[in-house]
């Protein structure tokens, strides 16, 4: 049950950061592709690299393996580095436009109800979820 319960609240916050910003989604969804890429040439690399030392005895092609296995690291680094700082910022917005759409639904609730147990409870999971408390 609680499984589920966390399931919905991802999908309300994805559903909530496509409406905000459309970039953000993407973008997470970039950097999640990036680590997955970074982990295989973790993997797939360094096995070329010692077949050619060890089994095919070429330090030539271990080296461009070596080169390569540098180069594409380097490259996705800075790939990932660039995306998190878009991130930052575009968190941020999201934010924002978050907390904007909460104080509005706040100003447009009946004054009489903002003091009941009920609304109140639903103001501070809203408030848990926005501020991550």
């Amino acid at each position: 049950m609680e499984n589920r319960k966390m399931f919905k609240g991802v999908a309300f916050y994805f559903v909530l950061c496509w409406k905000y910003n459309k970039k953000f989604v993407l973008n997470l969804l970039l950097q999640e592709i990036i680590t997955a890429l970074n982990s295989i040439l973790v993997i797939l690399i360094p096995k070329y690299i010692l077949d050619a030392l060890f089994v095919e005895a070429n330090k030539k092609a271990a080296l461009q393996w070596a080169l390569i296995y540098t180069f594409c690291v380097y490259l996705l680094s800075v790939f990932n580095n660039i995306l998190q700082r878009f991130e930052t910022i575009q968190t941020a917005q999201v934010f924002q436009q978050f907390s904007i759409d909460l104080n509005k639904k706040m100003m447009e609730c009946k004054y009489q109800a903002i003091e009941t147990p009920e609304f109140l409870d639903l103001k501070t999971k809203a408030e848990c979820f926005l501020y991550g408390n």
